[in-house]
């Protein structure tokens, strides 16, 4: 019971701290998965969140987890900021970010213009801090634009390609 207190504790410190999740929301860990109330409601859980506060929610825990654990947990996360607007999304950069001590993002060129574009641009600078490997994963004979999709899929360490690639939606 205390182990399961402090971990409610610690992720509802956590997820106080990343903004734009739909208003003020308390988190409770049941048997099942997370429950959502709504402070300012007398109605109860909620049945639905935004994708957003999910998230949020999910990245919050597993940083309480690794904390409650003493242990450092590597963030593995495929297309980490979907479904987010661009202040929680700077919130998630802000907050759940340096929660890890390494993360490997797997993003679309349009999650990270999001993520270099934030209110406050505190995306880019961390993006592209000494700290942080950059790698695009691209055809070999496709220019930055995506075209021809042609040729067996490289890695790119040159940092000019990955700041302006971009390719466009498949057919």
């Amino acid at each position: 019971d205390n182990t399961h207190q402090i971990l409610e504790k610690d992720t509802q410190e956590i997820f106080d701290n990343i903004p734009g999740k739909g208003g003020e929301k308390t988190i409770k860990l049941e048997a099942n998965g997370f429950r959502f109330y709504d402070t300012t409601s007398t109605s109860g859980s909620q049945t639905g969140i935004n994708m957003g506060a999910m998230l949020a929610a999910a990245y919050s825990f597993v940083s309480a987890m690794s904390k409650l654990g003493s242990v450092e947990i590597p963030l593995v996360s495929d297309s980490p900021v979907t479904g987010m607007d661009p202040m929680t999304i700077e919130g998630w950069v802000q907050e759940v970010w340096p929660l890890f001590p390494q993360l490997v993002l797997l993003t679309t060129p349009g999650e990270r213009k999001l993520i270099e574009h934030g209110p406050e641009g505190v995306g880019e600078e961390m993006l592209y801090s000494e700290e942080v490997r950059r790698m695009t994963i691209h055809r070999e004979k496709e220019n930055k634009k995506g075209q021809p999709q042609k040729g067996k899929m490289i890695v790119n360490e040159d940092q000019e390609w990955f700041k302006s690639y971009g390719a466009r939606r498949a057919n």
